[in-house]
């Protein structure tokens, strides 16, 4: 089961548009019936919705679909990064890949001497 979190003004529009998802205001960690959570994109990367991904990974053992602002957090708070459940997907572009681990391209030479294509 998924649930929409987000601030009251969107979900007002969310529940005329999809009255089948469900929604709320606020994280419920202690709904053992939630699967996943996704950070939704322009979620922002103010103090609120910092501190709001640093509870939802640190509070919740559940699988995390990250995109986004939400990469752009973590790769502020890197630690954050190493306390995501382990079945957690970042779907980071180039520059997002970047921050959070380094050049792509250096990586990517780095792999290819040590294990170099016979």
């Amino acid at each position: 089961m998924t649930t929409l979190v987000s601030e009251e003004w969107a979900l007002q529009a969310a529940r005329i548009a999809l009255p089948e998802v469900m929604t709320s205001s606020e994280l419920l960690f202690e709904d053992q019936k939630k699967y996943t959570y996704a950070a939704r994109p322009v979620m922002g990367t103010d103090f609120e919705s910092t501190d709001l991904l640093a509870k939802m990974i640190k509070q919740s053992n559940e699988d995390m679909v990250l995109d986004a602002d939400a990469i752009t957090i973590i790769s502020n708070y890197k630690d954050l990064l190493n306390q995501l459940p382990p079945h957690s997907i970042l779907t980071p572009h180039p520059k997002e890949f970047d921050r959070l681990f380094g050049s792509a391209k250096m990586i990517s030479i780095g792999l290819k001497k040590l294990y170099p294509y016979p």
